[in-house]
């Protein structure tokens, strides 16, 4: 049974990486329009910022499930604070990157997509925190 859940964990973190790079990259992607600043130069909007981020945390967290995979060990709690850190940065909070302000830009479709699979990493990382606690 323990076997079952350690497996399950995996698939929805590795489940939860894939929705991440696939909304950004596939389904939801995030706006390409540029930003003019003040002084007439061209910038990303905050969306980019945070498309990048939430790529690099996709991509550490499907190593992390490889590498648990490949030593046969249970993912740690690491995807969990990840998933945390990625519903946090998706808010426009003086603490996280944020998303563009205007509601009708594609960025907010995106942001839906990464709140969702950082839900499913919060779950799975629950999940392995519950076994390695059973285990002391």
């Amino acid at each position: 049974m323990d076997k079952i859940k350690s497996r399950a964990t995996e698939i929805l973190l590795i489940l939860s990486s894939l929705i991440i790079l696939g909304a950004i990259y596939i389904w939801a992607p995030v706006c390409t329009n540029l930003m003019e600043l003040k002084s007439g130069n061209m910038t990303h909007m905050k969306c980019h910022y945070t498309a990048i981020a939430a790529t690099y945390m996709a991509i550490l967290m499907f190593a992390l499930v490889v590498d648990a995979i490949r030593t046969k060990k249970k993912p740690s709690i690491t995807p969990m604070v990840m998933g945390v850190l990625l519903f946090i940065m998706v808010l426009n909070t003086p603490f996280s990157v944020g998303i563009c302000k205007m509601p009708t830009m594609a960025c907010h479709d995106t942001a839906l997509w990464l709140k969702l699979a950082s839900v499913l990493a919060i779950c799975a990382g629950i999940t392995g925190f519950k076994k390695e606690s059973k285990e002391n």
